[in-house]
């Protein structure tokens, strides 16, 4: 039977070993506040969203405006602050 590695490094079968999450779950919100909250649902399983920005911008290739624009300057922005990285290391005096 394979092996797969816990997260302490230790062997375990693959059909036993649990993948743990990257997302904080029900984690309490001790600093947000509840009227900011909205909760969704996928797979059956409902997530929170603190200050939900909404769906994030597409290209429609053919409609001009709206969401269009905000995806051409958020890609032309990545091109620019990119520009500004410099390869050499930065030494400070």
């Amino acid at each position: 039977m394979p092996a797969g590695i816990k997260t302490k490094g230790t062997a375990q079968p693959t059909h036993l070993v649990l993948i743990p999450s990257p997302e904080w779950g029900e984690v309490p919100a001790f600093s947000l506040e509840e009227a900011h909250r909205v909760t969704y649902e996928r797979d059956g399983y409902p997530y929170q969203i603190f200050h939900d920005p909404g769906a994030q911008p597409t290209l429609d290739t053919t409609a001009m405006g709206g969401k269009s624009e905000e995806y051409k300057w958020g890609f032309s922005l990545v091109s620019a602050w990119s520009s500004d990285v410099q390869s050499s290391p930065c030494l400070l005096k």
